[in-house]
């Protein structure tokens, strides 16, 4: 999957489900989102967004945040996940 970077969003069309990559590195102000379309791709699919700091609040829908941090072992990550408030049952049933 090639990086938005330069286009900010790259829609991909697959089979039973859109999924729309929004790179918001380059965003100059978080206002910038709302031009994005980011909620028609919300109501439509899903929505991988790299850099989400940078659209501060403007960000749709209830954000499942996913971090990966470096660790002392060169081939692992750490990650981390932060769920908005809906999450919490869909993440208790993946649990159990």
């Amino acid at each position: 999957m090639p990086s938005p970077t330069f286009t900010l969003l790259q829609l991909y069309d697959l089979p039973g489900l859109l999924v729309g990559h929004a790179d918001l590195y380059r965003l100059g102000d978080p206002d910038e989102v709302a031009t994005l379309g980011l909620d028609e791709v919300l109501r439509d699919g899903a929505l991988l967004v790299e850099w989400p700091e940078h659209g501060g609040d403007r960000l749709p829908g209830d954000p499942l945040l996913l971090a990966l941090a470096e660790t002392e072992r060169p081939d692992a990550r750490r990650l981390t996940i932060t769920a908005g408030p809906g999450w919490a049952g869909r993440l208790a049933e993946l649990a159990a």
